[in-house]
């Protein structure tokens, strides 16, 4: 598994999120950590 990332987000909430799927979008290897749900 490659830890690399271009970017990586602490904090799954929905600007987390929503930042993770426009990086995402834009080709970026993106890494999120949550303790909860995504999204919540």
């Amino acid at each position: 598994m490659n830890n690399e990332f271009d970017l990586f987000i602490i904090g799954g909430g929905i600007n987390g999120a929503g930042i993770a799927r426009d990086a995402a979008g834009r080709n970026l290897k993106v890494g999120l950590a949550e303790k909860g749900e995504i999204g919540g």
